[in-house]
């Protein structure tokens, strides 16, 4: 009886432990039979993703339920390794802590740099550029670097791009023009939210972020030259035993075509690389 006792005990909490979850949507599992595909055993309870809110990456509603590009890659991966996974709301900076700490098995669309690969493993998925975006009425501003100064330009705290934003700014000054006014916010919303509200003249953002934030009224316009090509991966723990099956994992959608599936969802066909790799090469 105590030995019976204590597995369903066990078995609830177990139970308990794989629902659990702030932000979890209730989709979010894609249970299979048995872990496969060179998948270590200890990661048959399964994935835990954060969710950044980065339209049309991840996508979370007024009522909480998520959706998204890296929402799908994160469920095809599951579905192909044969675990469930759950996802949790989080701002960039946050993920990419939670990866560190153990929290989240890998944190999706963070650009591949040389200083991050000091830090974590990566596991590339797609290609993408930077442009600026304004108010839909604003004015246009020009396709030179040079044309950036004296503005005030928003990006996520951590971000990619604020490396750039401070080489443009110096290159500003050095030319005896203003600098640029760097505003940092916890996600893309608040940037977005900024430029809306006239707090921020422009915010840097990707073109598939800001091409899908216009064609859902947005409100907002791409202008501006283009900078900061990258490299995205799935990022995890520096040396993890995870990355070359989440690589595998990786290949095999776009050997099988999911991979293009899901990118035309998104009309993101023009990001697509050739294969995954663990840490490539980036010209960083």
């Amino acid at each position: 009886m105590k030995n019976k006792m204590w597995a369903l005990g066990l078995a609830a909490a177990l139970a308990v432990g794989t629902l659990a979850g702030c932000g979890s949507s209730p989709q979010d599992s894609s249970a299979k039979a048995e872990v496969k595909n060179g998948l270590p055993e200890k990661y048959a309870s399964g994935f835990t993703v954060p969710i950044i809110n980065y339209p049309p990456f991840s996508i979370v509603d007024e009522t909480g339920n998520v959706s998204g590009f890296d929402y799908d890659f994160a469920k095809a991966i599951s579905d192909h390794l044969g675990v469930k996974f759950q996802t949790k709301n989080a701002t960039f900076e946050e993920s990419l802590l939670g990866v560190s700490r153990g929290t989240y098995s890998w944190a999706p669309a963070a650009s591949i740099t040389d200083e991050r690969k000091k830090t974590y493993s990566f596991v590339s998925y797609f290609r993408d550029v930077y442009r600026l975006v304004v108010r839909d009425n604003a004015a246009d501003i020009g396709g030179e670097i040079t044309d950036m100064c004296g503005l005030s330009i928003a990006e996520v705290t951590g971000g990619y791009t604020l490396k750039y934003l401070k080489d443009f700014s110096k290159q500003c000054t050095e030319a005896g023009k203003p600098a640029i006014e760097i505003m940092t916010f916890p996600d893309q919303g608040a940037i977005q939210l900024a430029v809306k509200s006239g707090r921020a003249d422009a915010a840097a953002l990707t073109i598939s972020n800001g091409t899908y934030t216009i064609k859902n009224g947005g409100g907002l316009k791409i202008t501006g030259p283009k900078f900061g090509e990258t490299t995205e991966g799935l990022t995890l723990k520096k040396g993890s035993d995870l990355a070359e099956p989440l690589m595998n994992a990786m290949n095999a959608l776009i050997a099988d075509g999911t991979y293009a599936k899901i990118l035309k969802k998104y009309d993101l066909q023009d990001a697509a690389i050739p294969k995954a790799e663990i840490d490539p090469a980036t010209g960083d």
